[in-house]
């Protein structure tokens, strides 16, 4: 049992974030990490009766052939109570890339502007050109597909081996034009959302637009 306020003090309405991305990293890290400036237990507390225990130092989650569990407790001072169960995630299976690309790949890029669309180009360049192995371009096509936000200026290529997929950067960069490229702009129609944020710290609430 520990606080994440011994680390960072009270965030108000984001203590109960905070509570939950340090229990989120516990279970990705198995560890359990002391709570500061604890020297002695409540005596009125029967931690031990409540099978509870407050860490004091770094400590491995123990291993064990059940799932690992964290909850995690918010309650605010304007009475919003709100508890969190997080389940430790599935194991992963990583997809393996051995030896050369089999067909041609779809590579996605994207930017707020075609400026910055041809920057980023070349730093993907660079890095092809820095790194290589089939791992690394596994990882960089799943990066470029399912880990970055799509802007509205975007660029498709398409590529057989790294070294045609960095030279193809290269040119767009520089202002070349390279054959099989798709690129356009994505235009929104769609109206600002309004959004409604509760602190739970009293009669208090902000309105605001987001895309």
């Amino acid at each position: 049992m520990g606080s994440v306020k011994t680390n960072i003090g009270h965030l108000e309405a984001g203590a109960g974030i905070a509570g939950l991305i340090k229990a989120t990293l516990c279970l990705q890290h198995e560890k359990i990490p002391p709570n500061l400036h604890f020297k002695k237990p409540n005596p009125a507390i029967p931690f031990d009766k409540m099978s509870l225990r407050v860490p004091i130092q770094l400590e491995e989650w123990p291993k064990n052939k059940g799932t690992r569990y964290a909850g995690v407790n918010s309650f605010g001072y304007g009475g919003t109570n709100a508890h969190v169960l997080l389940q430790q995630a599935p194991p992963r299976d990583t997809p393996q890339l051995i030896g050369p690309w089999d067909k041609p790949y779809l590579v996605p890029l994207s930017a707020r502007s075609e400026a910055a669309l041809r920057e980023l180009a070349g730093k993907y360049a660079f890095f092809l050109t820095s790194q290589s192995g089939p791992r690394t371009l596994a990882d960089f096509l799943h990066t470029l597909t399912q880990r970055r936000s799509h802007h509205s200026h975007r660029l498709t290529l398409i590529a057989q081996t790294q070294e045609e997929l960095k030279e193809k950067l290269r040119l767009f960069s520089s202002g070349d034009y390279i054959g099989h490229q798709s690129m356009g702009v994505v235009r929104s129609n769609e109206s600002p959302r309004l959004v409604f944020i509760y602190t739970g710290m009293g009669p208090q609430w902000w309105a605001m637009g987001a895309n």
